[in-house]
C-alpha cells in the first residue's frame, strides 16, 4: 500500500484535533480563519467544485494568462 494513504488519514485526525484546541481557534477567529474540519475527501470535493466554477467564470470572462 503505497504510504500516502497510512499518512493522510492519521494527519487529518491530528489536524482536526489541533483545530479544536481552544487557543487554536481564538488565534485562528482573530485571523478571521474559520476552518470547516472536514475530511481530506470533503477538501478535495470543494476543491475540485470551486475551480470548475472558477473555470467557468474564467472561460465566460475571456480571462487569458499571459
Amino acid at each position: 500500500m503505497d504510504p500516502a494513504f497510512i499518512i493522510k488519514p492519521a494527519l487529518s485526525v491530528v489536524v482536526a484535533g489541533a483545530l479544536q484546541a481552544l487557543d487554536v481557534k481564538a488565534r485562528l477567529e482573530q485571523l478571521n480563519q474559520f476552518p470547516a474540519g472536514n475530511t481530506p475527501e470533503e477538501f478535495a470535493s470543494f476543491l475540485q467544485e470551486n475551480m470548475a466554477r472558477l473555470a467557468k467564470v474564467a472561460r465566460e470572462a475571456n480571462v487569458k494568462l499571459d
